[in-house]
Order: C-alpha cells, then structure tokens, then sequence
C-alpha cells in the first residue's frame, strides 16, 4: 500500500499539489500506524547519527522558537507546512527494495519529462490555465512556477547525468538528451535561482568527473552543457534580461539606493536589523511578518512591494533573524552533513552519491534567495531524492 502511494506520488508530482499531498500523507499515516515509519526512523539513526542529530537541533530550535515568538499562530503554520520532511525515513525504507528503486526513480523522471513536454505546449499557447502563480506563456513553467521549476529540473538534470554515464548505449543517449532538454527550459524560464542551481549543479558534476574520477568523456559531456548553459545565458531573452536586471539592482543597493533596489535587498536588511534588535535568541518562528513591519517603521528606505513580508527570501538570514547564530549554525552543519554524506560515497558504484550530494547541494545555493527548506516542489524532489540516495545502504526487502 505505501508503495503504490509512493509510486502515484512519484507519477503527479509535476502537476498537482494536492495529489501529491494526499498521496504522500497517506504513505506517511500507513507507515505511522504499521510501525515502517518508526523503524526507518531507528535504521537512519543506527546509520546516519550525525544527520538526524543535525535534522533534530534545526528543526528543535524552530519548535523551541515558538516559545519567544510574536506570532506563535503563523509559526505553528510554518512548522504545519514541513511535515513532508518526516517522509525521509519512510522513503528510505521502502526504496531499499532493489526492484522498486529504479521503477519509482524512472516514473519519477517520467513525470517530469511529461511536464517539460507540458511546458513546451504552454510556451506555444496550445494550453493555459496552470495552477502555479507566475506561470505564463512568457514563462512556461507548467504547475511548478517559476520559483520551483529551475531547481527541481535542476536536481533532475543532475542526476540524469550522473545515471546516463553509470549506463551504455541507449540509457546514457536518452538520459543526457533529457538534461540538455531540462537545461533549455530552465534558461527559457525566468528563475535566477534555478539558473545558478544549474549552473553548480554541472560545476559539481565536472568537478567529481574530471579532477576526481578522472573520466574525461563525461567531463567533455558536461563541458559542453555548461558551454551551452553560457550561450543560452548571453543569448536567451528570459535570462539575459533577468540577470541584466540582477546586476542593476545590486549596483543600487550597494550605492544606498535600497528603495529603488530589488525587493529582496529590503528583505535582507529588515531580517539583518530584526536580529540585531533580538540577537540573542533571535524573533522566534513565525516572528518575521511583525518583524518586516516594524523594521519599515524604523527603516522608511525599505521597500518590500507590501505592507508586510512572510519571509526574506533568504534560508539563512531566516534561520539568523529566527533563531539568532545558534539557529544559523544549526541550517549550515544540517547542510554541511547532508552534502557531506553523498559527496564522500562512490559515485562509481551507485547513483547513491549523486542523489544525496546534488539534493543537499541545490537546496543550499537555492537558501541565498528563497526559504529552501520550506517550499513544496523543491523540498519533495529533495526528500524523494534524498530518501532514495539513503536507501542503498538498507538491507530490508521492503
């Protein structure tokens, strides 16, 4: 039962956030009540202490944050929206399985390959009515949004290329024409984010097959992405503007001109002035609406777009104004072991490296401009993934 919801989660995750709620919720109540969930909970224990010691002082000091909170209701609401990461153990028992694991990965990145056929049909104005906000014909980025989508295709293109050069003939040709796809799209859209997640992404996997693996064919395959990934930059109309203005915007704010600046440069200053107004413990979780409004008061040069602001489109200025540097340091060593993990594994040998090391490493870069810990497509791709990676070390028949 859990794998078949799994599996339906895997095949609507593109395309359907309630779908994927429901069908993920039902895979963690079954597992709750048989008792899987709590036995992968001891095996992730058992096998990767220092991760769960990580996961528990991080996400412990956003429960304890509620305690100095000013606003314990929208904290409460905060925490309610991450319960998707308890899924971690659960996916790594199920996928221990040596035959489920690649049928659920391959729905996975057939579902996500049906979205970008999605996005194409979107940017020809062939369908319309998406259910993410911001998705348009001039930023073609199906029921995803432009936010999510160049992280999630981001992750997914790391991995296809890390698969593709683990397998010969066909499997590698297919696995590498869908990255390059994947990379396209994501340059035609109007993330900045999902461009800087790419471009590391390919870094990392150049990286570990030139100078570490020493596989000069993959490298070249890689090389040649990244070039590409450069031309589509320069050339393409979506992100050459979309960094031009970047740029624009970082030239203001270092000259003073906040108010005209970007949005996020405010959001960055009123998350810096509310912890150092707290910077002990920090505004507690769910503190940072009440915080956005009284650092305009006290700051008139701040502009957010709004009267208030629900967070400051950074992971770690949230985590510092949240928490103060305990809560900071807390998010970088979860991070840090998170990525740690999949770097020192073989990537050789299984795609288990790779799907630790990538997942862990997007939503880090994705953390300079975005809450990346709690949004909904980014931070399923990377439990689904991360759980994934884990489960090659299980030994249970799932």
């Amino acid at each position: 039962m859990m794998l078949v919801l799994l599996m339906i989660a895997a095949i609507v995750f593109p395309f359907s956030v309630a779908a994927t709620n429901v069908a993920l919720g039902g895979t963690l109540g079954v597992g709750v009540l048989s008792g899987a969930w709590w036995e992968g909970v001891v095996s992730m224990w058992r096998r990767y202490r220092w991760f769960c010691v990580a996961a528990v002082a991080y996400w412990g000091l956003m429960i304890l944050g509620l305690i100095w909170s000013s606003d314990r209701a929208w904290g409460m609401h905060v925490l309610g929206r991450q319960w998707y990461w308890l899924l971690v153990p659960l996916v790594m028992l199920l996928l221990a399985n040596e035959t489920w694991r690649p049928r659920f990965l391959g729905l996975l990145s057939l579902s996500l390959a049906a979205h970008l056929l999605f996005c194409v049909l979107q940017i020809f104005g062939y369908v319309t009515g998406t259910t993410a906000g911001g998705s348009t014909i001039n930023d073609a980025t199906g029921h995803i949004g432009h936010i999510g989508f160049g992280v999630v295709y981001g992750m997914w293109t790391g991995f296809l290329l890390q698969w593709g050069q683990r397998h010969t003939g066909w499997y590698r040709i297919m696995a590498w024409l869908l990255a390059g796809w994947a990379v396209v799209m994501v340059f035609l859209a109007q993330g900045r984010s999902g461009y800087l997640v790419v471009l590391v992404m390919l870094s990392v996997l150049f990286w570990k097959k030139m100078v570490v693996g020493r596989d000069w064919r993959v490298a070249a395959m890689v090389a040649g992405l990244l070039l590409l990934v450069g031309a589509l930059v320069i050339g393409l109309g979506p992100a050459k503007k979309r960094i031009l203005d970047t740029e624009r915007s970082a030239e203001m704010a270092m000259q003073g001109d906040v108010h005209h600046a970007e949005y996020r440069w405010s959001l960055w200053l009123a998350a810096w002035y509310a912890w150092r107004e707290h910077p002990l413990l920090g505004i507690g979780t769910g503190g940072f609406p009440q915080a956005s409004v009284w650092a305009k008061k006290h700051h008139p040069e701040l502009d957010y777009g709004s009267p208030v602001a629900a967070h400051p489109h950074n992971m770690y200025l949230l985590a510092l104004a949240r928490c103060g540097v305990p809560g900071l340091v807390a998010l970088l060593v979860f991070f840090g072991i998170w990525i740690r993990m999949g770097w020192c594994e073989e990537w050789e040998r299984s795609d288990a490296g790779a799907l630790i090391a990538l997942s862990g490493i997007a939503l880090a870069v994705h953390g300079l401009s975005a809450p990346s810990l709690e949004e909904h497509f980014e931070d399923i791709l990377a439990v689904l993934l991360l759980g994934t990676g884990l489960s090659y070390r299980q030994k249970r028949v799932a």
